[in-house]
């Protein structure tokens, strides 16, 4: 099984308001209609491969920041950094304000050993949404700490979504390859049960 984060969206809290002004002279920030938050597209460098990334952040007035498109713990923090200090430079607010970041979601793509028959995983698993006409997939909700949502494809691709740290996710995407494995959902050849 290989687990890969792909996006990180987490809350940087400032310990003051922004100040718009200075923000909207930007050319890389634009106002949603009837949204109260600017957003910032934004390049940072990624110490561990060395290129920039383009960061997407929600900026509110007061003092909130919703940081998306991070991949790592590591990005996440860099962007933390690099998103406060540059609202510091520019005076949106004062130079010794400081920041906390808090993860609200990760969203990894799983690869699984193996296939996925959707029919029998919706009437074998509890907590489970298949309608098929309207999504090629399985909604499978896992209530147990640590709490996930994972999306099931017959490929044996997974969307996880709802862990807050890279543990929990390790941790839910484990329980979710035992449970398929226990409950023989999961054929680890290319022919479902169904196949001729």
């Amino acid at each position: 099984m290989k687990v890969c984060i792909e996006n990180i969206v987490a809350t940087i809290t400032l310990n003051q308001p922004v100040r718009f002004k200075p923000l909207v002279r930007l050319r890389n920030v634009s106002k949603p209609v009837n949204f109260p938050a600017l957003v910032l597209r934004h390049e940072v460098p990624d110490a561990s491969s060395g290129a920039k990334r383009q960061l997407t952040f929600l900026i509110f007035e007061t003092g909130k920041v919703v940081a998306m498109r991070t991949k790592s713990l590591q990005q996440l923090h860099e962007a933390q950094r690099a998103v406060t200090s540059l609202l510091r430079s520019i005076g949106a607010v004062q130079p010794s304000t400081t920041s906390t970041v808090d993860v609200q979601n990760i969203v990894a793509t799983v690869m699984l050993d193996g296939l996925i028959d959707l029919e029998i995983c919706a009437a074998t698993l509890t907590k489970v949404i298949y309608e098929p006409h309207t999504f090629p997939g399985v909604i499978f909700h896992v209530e147990d700490p640590p709490k996930a949502t994972f999306l099931l494809f017959s490929s044996g691709k997974v969307v996880c979504l709802g862990t807050k740290n890279e543990n929990d996710l390790q941790q839910a995407c484990d329980r979710l390859e035992r449970t398929l494995l226990e409950k023989k959902l999961l054929y680890p050849d290319s022919s479902l049960p169904y196949a001729g």
